[in-house]
Order: structure tokens, then sequence, then C-alpha cells
């Protein structure tokens, strides 16, 4: 066994810490003067980075603590920057609030490196899931974030964010997962086969122009939504927001891909495709290559999962869960590959 530096050290190396909710309650009652205030602070979800949810008199508030090795200071600059533009426009997004001095973030040292914080407003209402299928709420979000969509084409100013293209998408993506490839037993010559054909089409065949490509929310699933009683949604976690095709943002809620493929579902992710764009319809009509390339982007974020999300976090989360999921996911690949036929 070759022993690299890492190893040889007598200092461990920390991939990811937990920060505890008493240094979190620290540094909120100093960056914000909340003192007192902070009633009671908790790990709420350890995802792509962590978010602990935060109780004061003042009401609900959650804070996301970034990964050092994932987010740099200035891209979560840009999230928060974009966010606010929607907010002060009244549009429905979780609001990112300002520390005590007026700034957007702050930094905790932590052992793997420093890890930017940010206080979030709490998105009211309450969460849907993920077969929920009422064409008024589709109707309602399709307007939504085309919405977000236009009014993020009049941003003109300077901003770090990735770029949601065939290198981001599919790309670094593939590279992730065949890094990891040892360590589970799965069809890769399919995936790679299907990347090599999805290359040249997302590099070369689309437009770059607004308002087909600009701003998307990156992550615009039931996941990052919640509703109030009148089926109103409001938009929160930005992280995945860059630049790309507005049919990408549109092709993560409407394909619904984890229903598969029976015709049942299929049926029913129709219906919901076909509400969802009646509302979008209703800000910006959608080109007819558009339309037709929702099933096309679908498969690209699938592989993006595969590399970005699964295979670069399967360090944190375990092999096992690294094995389960890809083991799924090439399931349902194949079935949607097969039934629509898209690339």
């Amino acid at each position: 066994m070759v022993m690299n530096n890492d190893c040889q050290r007598d200092d461990a190396k920390v991939l990811s810490s937990i920060i505890s909710p008493s240094t979190l309650v620290y540094k909120l009652a100093h960056e914000f003067a909340l003192n007192a205030d902070v009633l009671s602070c908790q790990l709420w979800h350890r995802g792509v980075h962590d978010t602990y949810r935060i109780k004061t008199h003042l009401g609900e508030r959650f804070l996301k603590v970034y990964r050092s090795n994932i987010r740099k200071r200035s891209e979560v600059q840009s999230e928060i920057e974009l966010t606010r533009v929607l907010a002060d426009a009244g549009l429905p997004v979780s609001v990112p609030f300002k520390t005590k001095d007026g700034n957007d973030l702050f930094c905790i040292n932590a052992p793997e490196g420093p890890r930017c914080c940010v206080l979030f407003s709490l998105a009211e209402g309450r969460a849907l899931s993920g077969d929920n299928n009422d064409d008024r709420i589709n109707i309602l979000l399709g307007k939504c974030i085309a919405e977000i969509h236009t009014h993020w084409d009049s941003y003109d100013n300077d901003f770090d964010r990735w770029r949601l293209d065939h290198v981001q998408l599919i790309e670094k993506p593939i590279e992730m997962l065949n890094n990891k490839s040892a360590w589970f037993e799965a069809d890769l010559d399919y995936v790679n086969e299907i990347a090599q054909a999805i290359v040249p089409k997302l590099a070369n065949s689309f437009p770059l122009s607004k308002p087909e490509f600009g701003l998307c929310h990156g992550d615009f699933y039931l996941g990052n939504i919640c509703f109030a009683e009148d089926g109103a949604p409001t938009l929160f976690d930005f992280d995945f927001c860059g630049l790309g095709w507005r049919v990408y943002d549109i092709s993560l809620y409407v394909s619904a891909y984890g229903w598969g493929c029976e015709p049942k579902m299929v049926e029913k992710r129709e219906r919901r495709k076909e509400s969802f764009i009646k509302g979008y319809s209703e800000v910006r009509t959608m080109s007819d290559w558009e339309l037709s390339s929702i099933e096309f982007f679908t498969v690209c974020r699938r592989i993006f999962n595969l590399g970005y999300i699964y295979s670069q976090f399967s360090d944190l989360w375990g092999g096992d869960t690294l094995k389960l999921n890809v083991t799924g996911e090439l399931r349902l690949l194949k079935e949607w590959i097969e039934f629509y036929e898209p690339l």
C-alpha cells in the first residue's frame, strides 16, 4: 500500500467538519447583534453544504454553512447578490440577511479551511411531496420561474458563478464518476457513450443568447420550494445558480424523473409539463427547440448528478450511498432514454 502525504502527517486532514451549534450561536450573536435572541440552533440538513435551523425571538431563520472546497467566497457573494436582486423586485425567494456591519456573509475558520456562512429568512409555508401534480401549483411555478428568468435578464453587473454548459454538466461529472468506478459495479461504458453523444450537441447546437440562455436557478425542484396556503411558492437554495439554458431549469421540475416511464406516470408527467408551460408562457413564450429539448436536458442533469453529487461527495456520504444512488440512477436513465429517445 502506497502512503500519500496525508497519511504520513501526524495531524489528520479533515474533509468536512460539522460546526457545533454552540459555536454558531456565539457567531450569530456577534455578527447579527442577536445577543440572547437565539433560542436554539440545530443542524438541520447535510447535503452539498450544511444547513442549520435557527429559532429566535424574531422568528425562524436558516443558516447555510458552505463547504470550503466547493464554493469560493466570491461565488457565495454572487449567489447572495443575485438572490437579493430578486427579493428587491418582490419576487418570492428566501431573503439573505446582512450582518450588523452590512456584510452578506461571515466566515468560520474550520479545520479544513474557511467556511462561508449566510443567514436566510424562513421560506414560509409547507413543502409538497415529489408526486404532487396539482395543476394550479404547476401553473404558479411556471409563472414564478419565468418571472425570475426574465428579471435576471436585466441584471448587468459582473458575477462569479459557474456556466452550466457541456463542461460543467457532462465532462467534469463524467470524470468524477469514472474516478470512483472501483467502488461499484455499473455499466459505465453505457454512461460514457451517452456523454459522448451529448457533449457536441450541448457545445454546438443551442443558442447562447437571452432569453433562452441566461441565469438559472440550477436546482429547481420541489425540495427547494415552500408553498403558502393559497399555493403561492417561495424559492430558496440558489447554490447551483449560474448561466445556462432556461429549458434546463424547466426540465428539472417538469420531468419528474423519479416517476419512471410506466404509462400512468408518463401521462401524469405530461399533465405536469402542460400546466407548468401554460404558466411559464404567461411571461415568456418558449421556442420550439426548447419545447422539444426538455427530455434531452433531463439526461444532462442525471449525468451531472452521477458525477458532481453522488461521486464527488461519496467520501462524505459513504461508498454504500454512492453504490445505491448510481445503481438506481442508471436503471432510471436507461428507461428514460429507451422511452423518450432524446438523443
